[in-house]
């Protein structure tokens, strides 16, 4: 099933640049049991567990620590340091159950020149299990105020929980 995808630049509201995406493709996984599939050559791998991630928070973003350890949900944890990561690094980042259709260097070469790549879930939705990005994106820094504001509503359903606090409801609101 092809699903849809947009790209995302605003040149007035978020820096672009002249960096381009860096081969670098990270995922995140709550052991160290996960196995990237390296079909990508040329490309840097990178595996998350959760205590790394709390140490990339702790270390460059300490002041969002407090955030990171509020979640209930290892995704909600996961959300937010992809966010940051992404600031920081900037890649393409994959979700351990995501799959690709098609190769990274189709996708890339087939999108506009944007500082940011997301796919549309069934619902047109941003799906945060794959995306795309430039380093120094002012997009991610709005993200995480958003998250920070959300942070002490409470809903129903796990799912909902993930959704409207750190997941692809937030990521889809700024589109």
């Amino acid at each position: 099933m092809e699903t849809d995808s947009i790209t995302f630049s605003n040149p007035s509201l978020y820096r672009p640049d002249t960096l381009s995406i860096p081969k670098l493709i990270f995922q995140c996984t709550s052991d160290r049991n996960f196995i990237v599939d390296k079909t990508t050559p040329g490309w840097t791998y990178k595996i998350f567990t959760h205590v790394q991630q709390r140490k990339f928070i702790r270390k460059i973003f300490p002041k969002k620590l407090a955030l990171y350890d509020k979640y209930k949900y290892f995704q909600q944890k996961t959300d937010l340091f992809v966010y940051l990561f992404l600031y920081t690094h900037g890649g393409v980042y994959i979700s351990e159950n995501y799959k690709l259709n098609k190769s990274l260097e189709f996708i890339l070469a087939n999108s506009s020149t944007s500082d940011i790549f997301f796919v549309l879930d069934k619902d047109r939705y941003v799906n945060t299990d794959f995306i795309i990005s430039k380093p120094f994106c002012n997009f991610w820094l709005d993200v995480v105020d958003e998250l920070e504001k959300r942070k002490d509503l409470n809903y129903y359903t796990r799912q909902e929980e993930i959704n409207k606090k750190t997941g692809k409801y937030i990521l889809s609101k700024y589109l």
